[in-house]
């Protein structure tokens, strides 16, 4: 079974609460509450704050709650994002992606200097 130290524990309060851990997890959580004092106390606080925010009625975002939330975006971001015109994608272009498009096209010279060299006819005998 595996165990959570309190950190970890901590961490899953909500989705615990929500029931949206997996079994394993679920029970992990649901033992170190039965052993941890001070986590249980931490679980009970939890409960209370989210029984408060419950009784909260709901409000509404203001008319303009996105665009200020986009121009915050824009600000801080320095234009990269909502920027209005068209998509800048060096700016945007994920390390991972360029990553595996490097990795593709050195392979693609190794094999290529390889079977020039004769070195496929190593392979195929």
């Amino acid at each position: 079974m595996t165990t959570l130290d309190h950190e970890q524990t901590q961490e899953r309060f909500d989705p615990y609460r929500e029931g949206d851990l997996p079994d394993e997890e679920r029970r992990a959580v649901a033992a170190h509450l039965a052993e941890c004092a001070p986590c249980r106390e931490a679980y009970e606080r939890f409960l209370g704050a989210m029984s408060l925010l419950a009784t909260l009625p709901p409000k509404a975002a203001p008319d303009n709650f996105v665009d200020k939330v986009k121009g915050q975006i824009r600000t801080r971001s320095k234009g990269r994002f909502f920027a209005g015109g068209p998509i800048d994608w060096s700016s945007r272009l994920p390390y991972e992606v360029l990553s595996v498009v490097m990795l593709i096209a050195i392979v693609a010279i190794f094999l290529f200097i390889f079977l020039g060299r004769g070195g496929g006819a190593a392979i195929s005998h």
